[in-house]
C-alpha cells in the first residue's frame, strides 16, 4: 500500500504510522503500569473493564507520561 501511495502524501503517512506504533507502544507501557496498579490495589477486580480501570486507577499514569490513556489510544488510530 504505502509503495503505490502518491510520493507528494507518502511523507505524511508514513509519519502517521510511525506516530501511530509510538503511540500504540506507550499505550502498551500505560496499561502494563495499570495492571501493576491495579494488583496492588488489593481491590476485588472481578468483572472491571479496562476503560473503567484506566479511570478509577490511571491518573498517576497519565501524570508521568504527560498523557491521558483516550489521548494516547486517539494518537494510535490509523483512519
Amino acid at each position: 500500500m504505502l509503495e503505490d501511495a502518491d510520493p507528494a502524501i507518502r511523507h505524511i503517512i508514513e509519519r502517521k504510522i510511525r506516530t501511530s506504533r509510538e503511540a500504540m507502544a506507550r499505550l502498551d507501557k500505560m496499561d502494563l503500569e495499570l495492571l501493576d496498579v491495579m494488583m496492588a490495589s488489593g481491590d476485588d477486580l472481578t468483572g472491571i473493564k479496562l476503560n473503567e480501570a484506566r479511570k478509577k486507577y490511571g491518573k498517576a499514569i497519565e501524570e508521568r507520561y504527560g498523557y491521558t490513556f483516550p489521548q494516547t489510544q486517539y494518537a494510535a488510530k490509523l483512519w
